[in-house]
């Protein structure tokens, strides 16, 4: 193992070094690990499993364009529901120990007991919260194509994180020699010895909503006074290469979302009211969270105006639940306001202008785990809208 130390002008916070490090891993494999000293002078250390001058230098130039970024896209919480909870030790070892989690692989998780009760507790609460404004429940694919989500640009904007689905071509010698050459596979399929065998026409979904919009890609909507509202929940796919660790990062997860066609109005109406009633909702649970202007975290350059233009007109607030896992908060959930971005790219029109759309996307493993991770496995401890709302103490 060699350090290489790469000085840097600016101080971190925590969730910037947390975000960097989420970054940073996707440039190489060869990165065992990541330390910042910032005793004397801002110095990031890399650990890496051997010196290679190539990786050096796509560290070097990840490391400028994340720090550059941090220069202007500052945490701005915008609510602070900061109470006091119960417990106050990290709870994933126990549901290991317990059986109640079996880790199948990295990022890929089976879970029962009273984690699949808590799953279905926020997952139908989350669903009441769509159909008290009108959302109608839809149950979409978990395979999305790749021509609907070059629609916009998905493959160039976010390709680090993209699980691809691939297939083998219609030809009898191929799939033979496939066969053939699968008796020396233990792990993994090397695509780019045997790749031409393949076709990838398929992905599997990173957001439930994405199906939503390819639902209604190139029709006039023609809305009169109410927007579409729609409520789904499916399973979500994103690689998130070492930082996949219990259910803060999952590779492999549920989503449950609430998303909104409509005229500009109608989404920035739809963006507050959403808002208060799951605000409400967490208040009502007992939880300690907070609201916070966020991006999502483009990885190429092309896409990370977005991540800026996303910051400064605050499109994107994460509700963030503070945790006592390897990370000290978690984000369970996100309220976003497309405008017309994707309206755009999926042709959608309302009486000829483009649709505006949003969202509220929950990861329902991530809320069910920050709500044992702050109350705890004992349901004593639990509140009791809760307890009654998983069937009560047994």
């Amino acid at each position: 193992m060699i350090s290489y130390k790469k000085e840097i002008d600016l101080v971190l916070n925590e969730q910037q070094k947390e975000d960097f490090i989420d970054r940073i891993n996707y440039v190489s494999k060869h990165i065992i690990s990541v330390e910042f000293d910032f005793t004397e002078k801002n110095i990031i250390v890399f650990n890496l499993e051997n010196e290679d001058q190539n990786e050096i230098n796509m560290i070097n130039e990840m490391t400028d364009r994340q720090i550059e970024s941090y220069r202007y896209l500052r945490d701005s919480i915008v609510s602070d529901n900061n109470v006091i909870v119960p417990n106050n030790t990290d709870v994933w070892n126990q549901l290991l120990e317990s059986g109640q989690v079996i880790q199948e692989d990295n990022g890929v998780m089976c879970y029962t007991g009273i984690c699949l009760k808590l799953f279905d507790f926020f997952n139908q609460k989350i669903k009441e919260i769509g159909s008290s404004i009108g959302a109608v429940e839809h149950k979409y694919p978990t395979l999305i194509s790749v021509r609907t989500m070059q629609r916009i640009k998905y493959l160039v904007s976010r390709p680090e994180s993209i699980n691809f689905v691939s297939r083998l071509n219609e030809d009898f010698d191929q799939i033979d020699f496939f066969s053939e050459s699968a008796k020396k596979v233990k792990e993994q399929v090397e695509m780019n010895k045997i790749g031409k065998l393949f076709i990838t026409d398929q992905i599997n979904s990173s957001a439930v909503c994405f199906h939503t919009y390819n639902q209604y890609k190139d029709k006039d909507l023609e809305l009169k006074k109410e927007p579409i509202i729609i409520g789904a929940e499916g399973k979500c796919f994103r690689y998130e290469s070492k930082s996949m660790h219990s259910f803060e990062r999952l590779r492999d997860f549920s989503m449950r979302e609430i998303i909104v066609l409509g005229t500009e109005r109608m989404v920035d109406e739809f963006i507050k009211m959403i808002t208060v009633k799951c605000e409400d909702f967490f208040k009502e649970i007992g939880m300690n969270y907070y609201l916070a202007i966020a991006n999502d975290p483009f990885f190429t350059k092309e896409f990370s105006t977005q991540s800026m233009f996303q910051r400064n007109f605050s499109l994107k607030v994460e509700i963030n639940a503070r945790i006592n896992g390897k990370s000290n908060r978690i984000a369970i959930g996100s309220i976003n306001n497309h405008r017309d971005y994707l309206g755009k790219g999926f042709n959608i029109m309302n009486h000829g202008n483009v649709i505006h759309s949003g969202c509220a996307a929950f990861g329902i493993e991530r809320c069910f785990f920050a709500f044992l991770e702050q109350f705890g496995l004992e349901m004593r401890n639990w509140p009791s809208i809760v307890v009654d709302g998983i069937g009560g103490l047994k």
